[in-house]
C-alpha cells in the first residue's frame, strides 16, 4: 500500500532573520493557515514527520542571511531552497525586513533574488515591502517607515539611515535593487491597485486581483507593488497569488505584509477555514529578556521595565568577541534577581548612542572582524545563558531581542522549529513554543523581537500576559 502524502503547502518561505521569520509565520497563522517554522533546512525525515501529522499550509525556514556578507549568502540560502522546493508550493517568499534594509555588501536582497531565480528561472519575481498595520508604506515605489508618531522616507528615518551594518541612503525600492544588481522591472502603483477593486476570489474576471495580474508585465523584471492601506495590501497580495495560480508559480521578495495580505485574501475566498491563533496569553511569574539590539525602540522598552523595578544588566559585547564571559556567575545573579522582582534584562547596547556601539565598531575595524561574527558570539553566549537558567528551573518564557543575535541564539540553543502560541498584534509580537529534541528546551515559550518592534510596555506585557484590546 502506498504511503499517504500531505497536500503541497500553499506557500514556503525563507526568513532572512529569526525575528522576521517568526513574524511572517504568525501573519500566515493569524488568518488560519496551518504553519510551521524550521530553524534549519528540514531533512526529509523531518518533513516526513510533518506530513504524517497532516502537513502544513505554510512551511518556513528561519535564517541569518540579513547579517551575512554577499559572498556567504548562497551557502546560507541555497540549502533552505533545496529543502523546500520539492514540497511543490506555488509561491516561494524570501521574507525580508519591512524596512527593506540591505546593502550590496551585507544582506543583499539582490543576491537573495538571484538565489531564488537560479532555482526557479521560469517564475516571475514580485516585490512587496509594505505592512501598513506596522507603519510600513510603499507609494509610487518609494518606501516609508514609522518612527514614534511620525512617518519618514526610508533614507531619512532616524534609525534606518544610521543602521550599524545596513544604513539606508535610498528610499526608491527599484533603485535599491538596481544597486544590488537586479534589472529595472515594472511597477504596480496605488492607482492600479485601487482601480482593481475587491471582487471575491473566483468571481468573474471583470476586475480584482485576477484581472490586475493579467495586466502586469511579469517578464519585465522585478514587479514592485505599492501599498499604503490594508485594502491595497490585500489586493497586492491577491494579485501575486492569482499569478502564482495562473502561471508556473511565483517568487516574492517581501516583508510580512505579503503573509498578512495573502492570508486575508485566502480567508475571503473560503480557501482557509482553520481558526486563528489565540490573542490571549496568561502571565508568568518571571521573564528573562536577552537583547542584542541597539535600536532606540528596544532601549525605551528596557528603560520602561527598569523604572518598574526590573533588574537590568549590561553585557560587554567586546568581551564576548574576546571570549570572556562568566555564564554561570551571570546565571546565578539573574536567578536571584528573578526571584526578587520577577523580571530581568541583559543587553549588549542601550540604543544607538550607547558607548558599547562605538567600542564594537572600533574592535571590528582593528581586528578585521566581520559584523556577523559579533551576532554569532552574542547568540552563542545567550544560548549558553538560557541553558544555564533552564537548569536552575522556574523559567518558562523568554524574550530575545535583535534580529541577527536572536537567530544565532536559537540555532545554538538546539531547537529545531517553533509554532505560534499567541499574538499581540498591537505590538506585532508573537509568542511561540520551541520544538526541540532536548526536553530542557522543548516547550520553552519565546518571543523573538525585532529591534524596531513594540510599544515601550512590551516587555512588561510579555510577563503579565495580554488579551485582545476591546
Amino acid at each position: 500500500m502506498s504511503s499517504v502524502r500531505a497536500a503541497p503547502p500553499l506557500a514556503t518561505f525563507y526568513g532572512d532573520d529569526f525575528t522576521g521569520a517568526s513574524d511572517n509565520l504568525a501573519q500566515f497563522r493569524r488568518n488560519g493557515l496551518r504553519s510551521v517554522l524550521f530553524f534549519e533546512p528540514p531533512s526529509p525525515a523531518r518533513l516526513a514527520a510533518l506530513a504524517a501529522r497532516g502537513g502544513a499550509e505554510v512551511v518556513g525556514v528561519a535564517g541569518v542571511a540579513r547579517s551575512l556578507p554577499r559572498a556567504a549568502m548562497a551557502a546560507e540560502i541555497d540549502p533552505a531552497i533545496a529543502a523546500l522546493a520539492p514540497l511543490g508550493a506555488p509561491l516561494f517568499q524570501y521574507k525580508c525586513c519591512s524596512t527593506f534594509d540591505s546593502t550590496p555588501a551585507i544582506g543583499s536582497l539582490g543576491e537573495a533574488a538571484r538565489r531564488m531565480m537560479a532555482r526557479w528561472p521560469q517564475r516571475p519575481l514580485a516585490v512587496l515591502a509594505a505592512m501598513p498595520e506596522f507603519g510600513r508604506y510603499t507609494v509610487f515605489g518609494n518606501h516609508f517607515a514609522r518612527h514614534a508618531d511620525d512617518i519618514y522616507r526610508l533614507d531619512r528615518h532616524p534609525v534606518m539611515r544610521s543602521h550599524p551594518s545596513t544604513p539606508m541612503h535610498e528610499a526608491d525600492l527599484g533603485r535599491i535593487l538596481a544597486e544590488q544588481g537586479l534589472p529595472a522591472g515594472a511597477a504596480v502603483d496605488i492607482r492600479a491597485i485601487d482601480a482593481a477593486g475587491d471582487p471575491a476570489a473566483g468571481a468573474p474576471a471583470a476586475g480584482g486581483p485576477a484581472a490586475l495580474a493579467r495586466s502586469v508585465d511579469w517578464q519585465a523584471g522585478p514587479v514592485i507593488f505599492d501599498a499604503c492601506t490594508e485594502a491595497q495590501l490585500v489586493r497586492a497580495a491577491g494579485t501575486i497569488w492569482e499569478q502564482a495560480q495562473a502561471g508556473d508559480g511565483m517568487l516574492a521578495l517581501a516583508a510580512q505584509g505579503l503573509a498578512h495580505g495573502l492570508g486575508q485574501y485566502l480567508q475571503a475566498s473560503g480557501a482557509v477555514r482553520q481558526p486563528p491563533p489565540a490573542q490571549t496569553l496568561p502571565g508568568v511569574d518571571r521573564l528573562l529578556v536577552l537583547s542584542g539590539s541597539c535600536s532606540s525602540v528596544t532601549a525605551r522598552q528596557i528603560d520602561t521595565v527598569e523604572q518598574m523595578g526590573w533588574h537590568v544588566e549590561a553585557l560587554d559585547p567586546v568581551g564576548l568577541l574576546g571570549g570572556s564571559a562568566d555564564t554561570e556567575a551571570l546565571a546565578d545573579r539573574l536567578q536571584r534577581a528573578l526571584a526578587a522582582c520577577g523580571g530581568a534584562v541583559v543587553h549588549t547596547a542601550r540604543g544607538p548612542d550607547d558607548p558599547s556601539v562605538a567600542r564594537v565598531r572600533a574592535y571590528i575595524d582593528e581586528h578585521a572582524v566581520e559584523p556577523q561574527q559579533l551576532a554569532a558570539r552574542i547568540g552563542a553566549g545567550y544560548a549558553a545563558l538560557i541553558r544555564a537558567m533552564l537548569r536552575r528551573g522556574g523559567l518558562r518564557r523568554i524574550v530575545v531581542a535583535g534580529g541577527d543575535s536572536s537567530g544565532y541564539t536559537m540555532r545554538e540553543l538546539g531547537a529545531w522549529a517553533l509554532e505560534v502560541v499567541a499574538s499581540a498584534f498591537v505590538d506585532n509580537a508573537h509568542v511561540c513554543r520551541l520544538l526541540a529534541d532536548d526536553p530542557l528546551v522543548d516547550g520553552l515559550e519565546v518571543l523573538l523581537k525585532g529591534g524596531q518592534v513594540g510599544r515601550p510596555t512590551l516587555f512588561a506585557s510579555m510577563r503579565e500576559g495580554f488579551r485582545p484590546p476591546r
